[in-house]
């Protein structure tokens, strides 16, 4: 999934004609753009489909079988009891984001992109 930062640019200065004829300049025109700044990485979970996910998880990587122990029973491949407890129901998949890898020339201007993230599917 592509990470973008929309940004207001100036476009160039314009002459607008009203209905008489006469001429106007715009220079407050404004256009948006979207900036790829990175990426991201998720993996949807399935916890029904009858292989056990706390395994499936420790088999693709490091990073989601930590993320298998702290929320997964290893013998049922379910929530433990404590996590089922905490959370409302949530479904049957689990969406886990596993990396979101900044460009080189963004990082360490998080605070440039502000709210105005947004994702696309690439």
């Amino acid at each position: 999934m592509a990470v973008l930062h929309r940004r207001h640019t100036r476009a160039a200065e314009h002459e607008l004609v009203g209905p008489c004829g006469d001429t106007a300049r715009d220079t407050a025109r404004r256009t948006v753009e979207d900036a790829p700044v990175g990426s991201m990485t998720f993996y949807r979970v399935h916890l029904d489909r009858g292989r056990n996910a706390f395994w499936a998880m420790k088999e693709e990587s490091e990073q989601l079988y930590e993320t298998a122990q702290a929320l997964l029973d290893p013998d049922t491949g379910s929530f433990t009891d404590e996590v089922s407890e905490r959370l409302e129901y949530v479904g049957s998949a689990l969406l886990v984001m596993d990396r979101a890898p900044l460009d080189p020339q963004w990082r360490g201007h998080l605070a440039d992109l502000g709210a105005s993230w947004r994702t696309d599917v690439s």
